[in-house]
Parts: C-alpha cells; structure tokens; sequence
C-alpha cells in the first residue's frame, strides 16, 4: 500500500506542477511581452525541464536498462571496465559527467532534462498544447518507456525535432541531426531514408480505412504463425545494437504464445485507436499543419507495426518506438483541440472525458498494478528508500 501512495503521489503532483508551470508558460506567450527578456518570459519552462529532470532522475529500477546505465555510470567513475559497445556520444558525456563526481541520480536526471528540452522545442510552435503535452508525458505511457530506454529516448527527441527540417526541405540539418542521433544510439541509422519519405506523408485519405488497416494489423499480431517469419534477420539486429536479444529469438518462436489483453494493453490499445479516428476528424474540421501531419504519419505506421509485433520480443519493437512514440505529439493536439469543443452533446463529452482518462489514468494503473504483482519497474521507487 505505502508504493502505491508513493508512486501515485509522485506522479500525479509532478505532473500537476509541470502542468501549472506550462499553463503559466501559455500565459506569458498569449499576452505582448515581447519586450521582456527570453530568460524571463520562458522561467516556467526552465523550471519545467529542471523539475523533470529531477522526477526522472531519483526514481530507481524502472527495469533492466536502467540499472545497467547506473552501473556502467558507477564503474566509469571508479575507472572499472565498463561494457564496450557504448556510441561515442554518449560515452562522452557518461565520462565528462563521471568526472564531476555525480550522484547516479543527477547522471540520469541531466538525460531528462535533454529528453524534456528537445520534446519541448518541438512543441514551441504549438505552445498552447503544453499542459496538455506535460500531463500527457508524466501520466501518459511515455515516462514508464523513456525511464528506461534512456539512450534511445535522447535520440528519439532529436529525431522529432529534426523532422521540422523534412518540412523546411533542408536535408543537411536533418541529416546533422540523426548523425548526432547516432552517436546515441546507433539504431537511429535508420531514420536517414525518412527524409524523402515524410516530404509527403502516405497515409489513407479515409478514415475508415486507416481504422481497418490498424485493425488488420492487430489481427494479424496476434496470429501465433507470424512469429516463424521473424528468424532470419539476426544480422540486422546486431548491427542495430540488438545483438543480445538474438539468443532468445530461436525459443521465443519455438514457444507456445501468450496473447494477453488485460486492462493495460486495452488501454494502450484503445488510445491509439482513439487517436486516428479524433486526428482525421481534427483534419476535416479544422486546418492541421503539413508537420503535425508528418507526426500523424509516423505515430499511424507505428502503431500499425507496433500492434503488428506486440508479441514478439523488444528487440522488434524497440526500433519502431522512433515512429510510434510521435504519439507524444500527436495525443496532446488531439486532446487540445477536444477540449476547445463547446458542445453540448452527451456523446462527444463522453468521448473527451473517456479519450482524458485513457490518456491519463496509464501511468497511475499500472502502479497500482505494479505493486500487486510485484513488478518492480513499474512501480514509483526512489532511489534513497531502497
């Protein structure tokens, strides 16, 4: 019991403050102060980054990944071999950082503070979706994803951001960007191609057909025969720095399959459906950017492939979270511009509050789900009460 007043504590009232700060932020920016100072006027931001850097930094074991990051940063300080095949960037940085003598804490909490900053610069043309975007991050399924892959949640940030340079047509930038993307995490690799492809984002033109499409996609992922095509791609994953997971692919195709469809994955499952019917209904209705559409079409084909490869192993999912994880954008404009809807019709409050809440709730569920099976790293645990 005391976990789950910890960890809903700790997220509901971070994500309550992040929420004020932007809100705050919001104000600033409606109103003339042009004449102030940038470092004046954008104080709630500074504050916001400060705060989640700190939130993201003293939660401990929120999985595997997490440890292993706080152990190679204990080691670097101590001057103890550390695993080898860290990228350049970030092995760099872990050193500068070692140097100063860090806390684990305020190591992990500076990767935060980036993530944040990058997510936020994306955002800044969009300012008056921020509270949205700040509740979203912290209550959303996002913070329990990016506390643990840390490396390629820094490169997912700058790729987001890039994406405004496919946009402005300037491929050198684009192409800077997923080079310092790389030096991250090597799989980023893969997203120099998109460059051409998002210059006009394919999706459906309908909004039935793209809902059939996600639905064929999840069909088709939970078919047990489509694991046996997923053998013969051990290179690849290995040059994608996923070198670990090929070991496990013979037993996992070879094992009998578990289709679980409990209350977080219908969740998860039904946000993102949400999300494609409410976008193309914003599309219709109001006039969407060329570049919110590019984040659409990421989130839409990588939800498609997500659901498609759901269970399967990480390993599969881990480079698609590039695509689908746009949904950090995408769901905040949707909830925005839902909230800007004066109606009243039973049916479409219904639709908000029920899209809120799915929104919302993910994070509080799954600490209390957490702590009555047991599982470790999704429950709220801070670092000085272990």
């Amino acid at each position: 019991m005391e976990h789950i007043i910890i960890g809903i504590s700790a997220y509901v009232i971070c994500a309550l403050i992040l929420w004020l700060l932007n809100r705050e932020y919001v104000g600033f920016r409606r109103e003339e102060t042009r004449f102030i100072p940038t470092i004046f006027r954008e104080w709630p931001i500074l504050l916001s980054i400060l705060l989640f850097g700190i939130f993201y930094g003293i939660r401990y074991d929120t999985g595997a990944d997490n440890l292993m990051y706080i152990d190679t940063f204990e080691k670097i300080k101590s001057g103890v071999r550390y695993r080898e095949n860290i990228e350049y960037g970030f092995l760099l940085i872990s050193q500068f950082l070692a140097s100063l003598e860090l806390h684990f804490s305020a190591y992990i909490a500076f990767w935060g503070c980036l993530i944040y900053y990058f997510l936020y610069k994306t955002l800044k043309p969009y300012y008056y979706v921020l509270p949205y975007f700040a509740l979203f991050l912290v209550l959303g399924p996002m913070f329990l994803e990016m506390a643990n892959i840390m490396r390629q949640m820094v490169a997912f940030s700058i790729f987001i951001y890039a994406i405004k340079f496919i946009e402005k047509r300037n491929i050198l930038k684009y192409c800077l960007c997923i080079a310092i993307c790389v030096l991250f995490h090597k799989s980023a690799i893969i997203l120099l191609p998109f460059f051409f492809l998002l210059m006009n984002p394919l999706v459906p033109k309908k909004c039935w057909v793209a809902v059939l499409i996600f639905v064929c996609f999840t069909i088709i992922g939970n078919s047990p025969q489509w694991s046996s095509y997923l053998l013969n791609i051990e290179q690849l994953l290995i040059f994608w720095d996923y070198g670990n997971y090929v070991d496990h692919l013979a037993s996992f195709t070879e094992s009998d399959w578990s289709i679980g469809w409990g209350p977080g994955r219908i969740f998860s499952w039904m946000l993102m459906l949400l999300t494609i019917v409410i976008f193309y209904n914003l599309n219709k209705n109001h006039k969407i950017s060329k570049i919110l559409k590019k984040y659409f079409c990421c989130f839409f084909w990588g939800a498609c492939l997500y659901n498609l490869l759901i269970n399967t192993n990480q390993v599969f999912l881990r480079p698609i979270s590039y695509f689908y994880d746009c949904y950090i954008i995408v769901i905040p404009i949707c909830l925005y511009y839902l909230s800007k809807i004066k109606t009243h019709s039973y049916s479409k409050n219904i639709a908000y509050w029920g899209y809120s809440f799915l929104a919302y709730f993910y994070s509080v569920y799954f600490v209390i789900h957490g702590t009555l099976t047991n599982t470790s790293y999704e429950v709220y645990k801070l670092f000085f009460l272990e």
